[in-house]
């Protein structure tokens, strides 16, 4: 009976230490599969992100400062222009995406996400507006604000043309031309008398 019962003990033992195995060993899966994850994560650099799934997000969720859409990309475009858009197209890309999987997910999800960079465009073109930039409808009426309010009118303006103030000189015919030079030579137009020899 001592023996039927040490061999029931160690019966549980066996079983107890196999679902401990069993634990551990899906515990050391997970840490397999993350560090397969951190392996692949580009470590916060966006020069480390693939080609592919650069054009992707980008094709899906557009830009975060424009209301730019991806053009159909050709095959034999660079990384180092598809970076630098990807840069300018999403400068807070780190802060809301993370890596799972393989992939880049945003942590708002698809729609979050579109929506967000909705709403930011909207704060960026509403800060250029209050920063000074002028619409061409505003540029327009300024321009005619300040004709408006200028001294001088468009009529002495034009007074103020050369023509007006240096006019043309009438063309004079040959015979005119003589008459002129005779009514203002000293004599006034009389020969002068000759002297006797």
């Amino acid at each position: 009976q001592q023996l039927r019962q040490e061999n029931i003990e160690l019966k549980h033992e066996l079983e107890k230490r196999d679902k401990e195995i069993m634990v551990l060993r899906g515990e050391v899966r997970e840490l397999d599969l993350k560090v397969k994850e951190l392996r692949q994560f580009p470590a916060g650099k966006i020069s480390q992100i693939p080609m592919a799934d650069m054009l992707e997000i980008m094709q899906i969720y557009g830009s975060e400062v424009s209301d730019t859409v991806m053009p159909p990309r050709k095959l034999n475009i660079q990384k180092a222009s598809v970076i630098r858009q990807f840069r300018r197209w999403n400068p807070n890309f780190l802060k809301f995406f993370y890596f799972k999987d393989g992939k880049w997910m945003p942590k708002l999800g698809r729609d979050g996400e579109l929506a967000r960079r909705q709403q930011t465009r909207k704060k960026g073109q509403k800060g250029g507006v209050n920063a000074g930039e002028q619409s061409p409808s505003t540029s327009s009426q300024n321009l005619q604000a300040l004709h408006m309010t200028s001294p001088i009118s468009h009529a002495s303006a034009l007074s103020a043309t050369p023509d007006a103030i240096m006019p043309e000189k009438p063309t004079l015919s040959p015979g005119s031309s003589r008459k002129r030079k005779a009514h203002h030579s000293p004599t006034g137009g009389k020969k002068s008398p000759k002297h006797s020899a």
